[in-house]
């Protein structure tokens, strides 16, 4: 975020930070000027497998942008690493269109995940009072917000896979691809704030779709970001701590309404100046975690 004290105006921007070794030796600005908002803001970047940098920016508290093509906000940004434009993008060409804009019609974006399997993106995103959606993400697809919303059957805008009232607060995304439990391998696992629930999306072939929903595991806190790990486990972050969901050991007891795996807390909680860390939940267990002293 650049604060432009000449204008009176606070950006957010995305750069790329140069180094050598663990040194930062630089820094290039990619993209400017993205209006920015203490709700519905930008943040959230990734690459994805066509090695392009896709970046989901929210409406910055005006629905309005979100429908106008001239600017970011309520968009999916696609661009090159070293900040080009990509010549494929849809809306290249197009005049008085923002040329980086691959989506559109976005409310307040939260997390994308990539299909290993299709190599389609997936977008999780945050509703008002209704319609948390997760959208899979088509070039050139206008999501709807602030005209529609939800499952809303009105062409052309595109309706999501998935939608849920009242909201969850769907937060970031990662396909699954851990041996355990085999059977929830190639699901899309989103992560939730208002429940603590990791909710598991079983896709149609054509990841066009959902043949069903069911729940992984409930973790400790509100989940702010998923991920899967290089040690092939899948990590999650809560307000209050780093956790990695790893099978339980074959001779540990069992918490009530356990399955297979379980939580395993792997940074150091402090609450009431006492350290926390050990296993949590397991998978199936709806039970609130114990107080600590």
């Amino acid at each position: 975020t650049r604060d432009d004290v000449a204008n009176g105006t606070v950006y957010n921007r995305i750069v790329r930070i140069r180094s050598s070794g663990s040194i930062g030796i630089g820094m290039d600005v990619l993209r400017d000027r993205i209006v920015a908002s203490t709700i519905h803001n930008s943040g959230v970047i990734e690459f994805g497998p066509d090695g392009k940098l896709y970046a989901l920016v929210g409406d910055a508290a005006n629905s309005a942008s979100a429908q106008d093509l001239s600017g970011p906000n309520g968009k999916v940004l696609r661009i090159n690493p070293d900040g080009t434009v990509p010549s494929d993008n849809p809306f290249v060409g197009r005049p008085g269109a923002d040329a980086d804009v691959y989506t559109f019609g976005h409310r307040n974006m939260f997390g994308i995940a990539w299909s290993p399997g299709t190599h389609a993106g997936y977008v999780s995103e945050n509703g008002p009072q209704d319609s948390d959606e997760i959208n899979l993400v088509i070039p050139g697809g206008n999501y709807g917000w602030p005209n529609v919303r939800g499952i809303a059957r009105t062409p052309p805008y595109l309706d999501p896979i998935i939608a849920y009232t009242p909201v969850i607060v769907p937060t970031n995304a990662a396909f699954y691809t851990a041996t355990i439990p085999a059977a929830s391998r190639g699901h899309l696992i989103v992560g939730s704030f208002n429940d603590h629930r990791l909710h598991e999306i079983a896709l149609t072939a054509d990841g066009t779709g959902v043949n069903r929903e069911t729940f992984l595991a409930t973790a400790p806190d509100g989940i702010l970001e998923v991920e899967m790990g290089l040690d092939g486990m899948l990590w999650l972050t809560t307000p209050s701590g780093i956790y990695r969901l790893a099978p339980v050991p074959v001779n540990s007891t069992p918490m009530a309404g356990s399955g297979i795996i379980g939580w395993m807390g792997l940074v150091s909680t402090v609450v009431a100046g006492h350290p926390w860390r050990r296993p949590l939940l397991s998978r199936g267990s709806e039970r609130t975690p114990p107080r600590k002293p």
